[in-house]
């Protein structure tokens, strides 16, 4: 598009269109494609004025030299003004539309799993699965049980979340009983053994409830049979956390006792 005819877009239209062109020249760059950010540039020039005109504040500063090559401190710098627009036409930025270097292929060479597995009760979330998958692909999860009721993680809003981990952890669908056979059982669960004194097993499994409900009587019981139950300490009045945050603060501990147990 030339210049002449970005700017002869209604102003909010040119904003949405330089969204969209920054966006697509980040994920260009994080794909290893070379980008000319001058251009765009001009672009933002181009909106800066209206800006200007209208006395908006708190617009991005330092703004790198864009005479030659392409680097880190332009695409920071324009990834600083998709930002601000996005702000200023009220677009609400969720975590899936946050353009990330691991949106190319992921390196599947780079995998390292522990003898750590997942059972889902009843995660009523896509979201959640989803975040549940990245989180558990990032600390070395083996497998992961989705009981019936539990989204798959090929659910549309799930891999928005999961960021292509969806892929590269092995998971299937069990009912609680099918677990009876696993070893080193244990939940997050309130009311358990704090995360900073609990033994965590070399090899195991661990239950994770519902975000309204928790875990089921059935699951309690089975983990109490086994390794008990966990809690993760809070200072908080509500003391309650997302289940996939939970779970995160949970897997890191696990991962950190099995690397130091190495």
């Amino acid at each position: 598009m030339t210049l002449k005819k970005f700017q002869s877009l209604p102003p909010k239209t040119r904003m949405r269109k330089l969204v969209n062109m920054i966006q697509k020249a980040e994920m260009d760059f994080h794909h290893g494609c070379f980008v000319d950010f001058q251009p765009l540039d001009e672009l933002v020039h181009a909106v800066l004025d209206l800006f200007l005109e209208r006395q908006v504040g708190n617009l991005p500063e330092k703004a790198p030299s864009f005479d030659s090559g392409q680097s880190e401190s332009q695409l920071r710098y324009l990834n600083q003004w998709r930002h601000f627009l996005m702000n200023y036409l009220d677009i609400q930025t969720a975590e899936w539309d946050l353009v990330l270097p691991e949106t190319g292929e992921l390196d599947q060479g780079q995998v390292k799993q522990l003898p750590m597995a997942v059972f889902l009760e009843d995660i009523r979330s896509p979201f959640n699965v989803g975040s549940i998958f990245r989180t558990a692909h990032c600390f070395g999860v083996e497998t992961i049980f989705l009981s019936p009721m539990t989204p798959s993680p090929d659910h549309p809003r799930a891999k928005r979340t999961a960021r292509g981990c969806e892929s590269l952890i092995h998971w299937k669908r069990a009912a609680l009983e099918e677990l009876a056979g696993e070893t080193a059982i244990f939940a997050l669960e309130t009311g358990g053994q704090s995360l900073n004194d609990f033994c965590f097993p070399e090899k195991g499994l661990v239950l994770v409830g519902s975000e309204e409900l928790g875990l089921s009587p059935e699951a309690l019981a089975l983990a109490d049979k086994g390794q008990g139950r966990i809690s993760i300490p809070m200072l908080g009045a509500k003391r309650s956390l997302n289940v996939s945050v939970a779970f995160g603060v949970l897997m890191h501990a696990w991962m950190d006792a099995l690397v130091q147990k190495k």
